[in-house]
């Protein structure tokens, strides 16, 4: 009825439209069905180190199950992703849609090795794609421009930033994954954090999930870019420590992009010779105190010896040994240990109280015993030593004690007794004794009874 009431310009105009859209939706049809199937494997990048993640890529204008040849060495990732896209020829005016199907993964060994083919199944038909190869070297063999390459080429991607490229076993190492993208990021999902080969202790600095993106300039570009994971780690192991990739899907509203971080590795130094004998593992920078004073007391009483360490390093690692104690004093019981220690980027810093207890055995004047400790310093590349200061002790006699001396060294006092048959005599007169006393008893209790009668009846 609307269309019968318009003017017959406009009734011809879309007559036109509606030709229009059905001549559309027939070409569109006739190239998407009428298209000559494609399948390529794409590989990216085509040269990786060992572990660094690399994405598999089956692009195909055809719909249908997707199975790809890969290596013996090739590890999965996290990552899956499948998207369209419309590609146009600017020649023929020829639209082609093209169907993605990407998966990270990584190889754990070197060397050059085959990918592919990849087939496309539709039906009962089967489509098969090129094979590509991949070339895979050691960590840190790679001398590519990481801002050039990465950075600026790609829509986002993720890196490892550690605190140090060098340290000593002990020492402590600050790891963080950093994201770079292009385009401003809302939040990110399926998160694998990076992992350590071998492993290494670990403490976490960054409990909050929550991240700040911020612009950043890189080169002549700007970006924008967010931290997180942030981890204190104590290598413990001399040699290359390997820090694996991180996965993530970074997302931007309803649109995702998978993000791999490249591995790099860490030179482990071992610690120099030569260490002294009072050390015990301790890297980084430390103080110690001995909180003992000068001391007057009597033979068999308690010291209290106390030890306070200080500093900043691995010394959470750290273990406060038993002093050498002079002649003459011993340790009473296990010491008592307080520890007040913070995991922050510069390392664990804090103390340890170490309070022992000593008992004096010997009477005269003697001095307290040193505390020696060493540490490995980390700004002179030295092992260090220091001391406590020694204080004087002075134990005096207890007269108690003496008394005590005297009377076991007092003869013994032996009663005398009798012997058993003077005792067997003694018994049987005792019990002589008792049944004459009972009886005379009971004899004067009836002879009261009696006359107590007698006389109540005269």
């Amino acid at each position: 009825m609307a269309v019968k009431n318009q003017p017959p310009q406009n009734q011809k105009r879309i007559g036109r439209m509606k030709q229009l859209f059905v001549i559309s939706f027939l070409l569109v049809c006739f190239q998407t069905f009428g298209q000559k199937p494609y399948v390529e494997l794409i590989l990216s990048p085509e040269k990786v180190e060992v572990n660094e993640t690399f994405t598999v890529t089956v692009k195909s204008n055809i719909q249908g199950d997707i199975n790809i040849d890969l290596p013996e060495h090739f590890v999965n990732g996290n990552n899956v992703m499948n998207r369209m896209e419309h590609e146009i020829d600017q020649v023929t005016g020829e639209v082609t849609t093209f169907m993605y199907y990407s998966r990270s993964g990584s190889m754990k060994k070197t060397g050059k090795f085959s990918f592919g083919p990849a087939y496309v199944r539709r039906g009962n038909k089967v489509f098969r794609s090129n094979m590509t190869q991949i070339h895979v070297s050691e960590v840190g063999s790679k001398k590519e421009d990481f801002a050039e390459h990465n950075i600026l080429r790609k829509p986002a991607c993720g890196i490892v930033v550690p605190s140090k490229t060098e340290v000593y076993v002990g020492e402590p190492l600050c790891l963080e994954a950093k994201v770079i993208s292009k385009f401003s990021p809302t939040h990110y999902e399926s998160y694998e954090s990076y992992k350590l080969k071998p492993i290494a202790e670990t403490h976490e600095l960054n409990h909050n999930q929550q991240v700040t993106v911020r612009l950043e300039g890189i080169g002549r570009h700007q970006r924008f870019v967010f931290e997180h994971d942030k981890k204190l780690l104590f290598p413990q192991v001399a040699g290359k420590l390997t820090i694996e990739s991180f996965e993530l899907m970074l997302q931007s509203g309803f649109d995702s992009y998978p993000v791999t971080s490249s591995p790099i590795a860490i030179r482990v130094n071992p610690l120099p010779p030569g260490a002294p004998k009072s050390f015990n593992g301790a890297v980084g920078d430390f103080s110690i105190e001995a909180k003992t004073i000068k001391w007057c007391g009597k033979e068999g009483d308690i010291i209290p010896y106390e030890v306070v360490l200080k500093g900043t390093g691995n010394i959470h690692d750290v273990e406060i040994t038993k002093p050498k104690l002079p002649k003459g004093f011993s340790y009473y019981g296990d010491p008592e240990v307080k520890e007040k220690i913070n995991f922050t980027e510069k390392g664990a810093s804090g103390e340890i109280n170490c309070l022992f207890y000593i008992q004096a055995h010997e009477i005269g004047v003697f001095e307290s015993p040193d505390f020696d400790f060493s540490y490995f310093d980390l700004k002179s590349k030295k092992y260090i030593s220091i001391q406590t200061h020694s204080v004087e002790w002075k134990v005096l006699s207890d007269p108690n004690k003496q008394i005590d001396g005297e009377n076991k060294k007092a003869p013994l006092v032996v009663e005398s007794y009798d012997s058993p048959k003077n005792n067997t005599a003694n018994v049987a007169s005792t019990a002589w004794m008792k049944w004459i006393g009972y009886s005379t008893s009971a004899v004067l209790a009836f002879l009261l009874i009696f006359g107590f009668a007698k006389r109540k009846s005269s």
